[in-house]
């Protein structure tokens, strides 16, 4: 069955319910569209989680793959001490990819990091509840070029097809950091950013994300980019049917939640 779900996600923790409660007004664009996703991914009953965070780790000349036979969750620094949930790695999975990389020649590093990265535990902690038995495989960014992420995540695509589980694959990505309000300061480039990130995916330009101006990218202070152009290349030369279920830049930092349906 291979890949049967694949969305874009933001990952402020001022998403969960313990830590922005008081926000959730100003979050309800949001917050409504990620519990549509959560009913979606549900409903595809997947087997395994492939979540792609640029917290995780930033290799440099290489992308960092997660092979910790468990991941674990902790929000403490962000003020909620009593919230923790773990997950299992599907490592058989991992191995695979491993393997299926590598033969392709694409600079791969296996790391091994117990506590998840909040790029990564904050999209599983609103998407997963009704998926207790789910697996998950996590991998970063790389310092490399935006083609060299197309590529990865094409590569990543054709290894996920010759599994016979149903994968579903989460890139946690937030968009420009400099929107009116931000405490990182105002850019005129990051609504700019924004809007072309939102554009490619109404039109099904993917491949231009690879064209993107770095000039601004890296004005608009984006932690994004790289992810889209991983889940773009994994889009490649199929069918999709892209929406956008919600943006907004509450509090200054773009979060769009969106899916793409391969039809």
């Amino acid at each position: 069955m291979s890949l049967v779900f694949t969305a874009t996600t933001p990952h402020a923790p001022l998403l969960l319910p313990s830590i922005g409660g008081k926000y959730a007004k100003e979050l309800e664009p949001t917050l409504q569209a990620m519990k549509e996703l959560e009913g979606e991914l549900y409903m595809m009953k997947p087997d395994m989680l492939f979540i792609i965070s640029p917290h995780l780790e930033i290799g440099v000349g290489y992308f960092p793959l997660n092979g910790a036979p468990q991941l674990r969750a902790d929000f403490s620094d962000f003020g909620d001490n009593t919230t923790t949930f773990s997950v299992a790695t599907d490592i058989e999975q991992i191995s695979h990819l491993r393997y299926s990389l590598h033969k392709s020649h694409l600079p791969l590093n296996t790391i091994s990091i117990e506590e998840m990265d909040y790029g990564t535990s904050v999209p599983l902690a609103l998407l997963s509840n009704h998926l207790p038995n789910i697996k998950v495989a996590s991998m970063g960014i790389s310092s490399l070029p935006l083609q060299d992420h197309w590529n990865m995540g094409k590569a990543i695509r054709l290894s996920l097809q010759e599994s016979n589980k149903r994968i579903a694959v989460i890139g946690s990505a937030d968009l420009g950091h400099k929107n009116p309000s931000s405490p990182y300061g105002f850019a005129a480039d990051s609504q700019s950013f924004d809007s072309v990130i939102q554009k490619l995916i109404r039109e099904k330009r993917f491949s231009e994300i690879i064209s993107i101006n770095p000039q601004v990218s890296e004005a608009s202070g984006e932690c994004g980019l790289r992810v889209f152009a991983m889940v773009f290349g994994m889009l490649s030369d199929l069918n999709v049917e892209s929406k956008i279920l919600s943006y907004q830049a509450p509090f200054g930092v773009g979060h769009l939640v969106s899916e793409y349906v391969v039809q």
